[in-house]
């Protein structure tokens, strides 16, 4: 079991980009960055293969200058622990925030 995740700008010159700030607070989640932008992701000692759920928690800094919504785009692979892809599930959630208004309700989780 594990999760990745990204927040990022969702519209305007700086969409794509990454909106904040995401701190690590435990040895469950690890920051990567690829084509510069910044993931949060589980490590190995955050990936529960033996558990029926996991737990991580990551702290986000909003920014601090306004370049309009953001977006959290998050992964989820709920494995069976049999070193293969079969009985694995990958859910994708994405959720929007703009300025002044309650985040969106996050879309229904998908299965690829």
């Amino acid at each position: 079991m594990g999760f990745q995740a990204a927040i990022r700008y969702a519209e305007g010159a700086e969409a794509g980009r990454n909106a904040g700030g995401l701190r690590v607070v435990d040895e469950t989640v690890e920051r990567v960055e690829a084509d510069s932008v910044t993931y949060v992701q589980h490590t190995p000692e955050g990936s529960f293969p033996q558990e029926d759920r996991g737990r991580w928690e990551v702290e986000w800094t909003a920014p601090t200058e306004e370049h309009g919504s953001v977006v959290l785009h998050t992964s989820a692979n709920a494995g069976n622990d049999d070193n293969s892809s079969f009985g694995d599930f990958i859910y994708v959630a994405e959720v929007l925030s703009r300025r002044g208004a309650p985040p969106d309700d996050p879309l229904p989780p998908t299965q690829p």
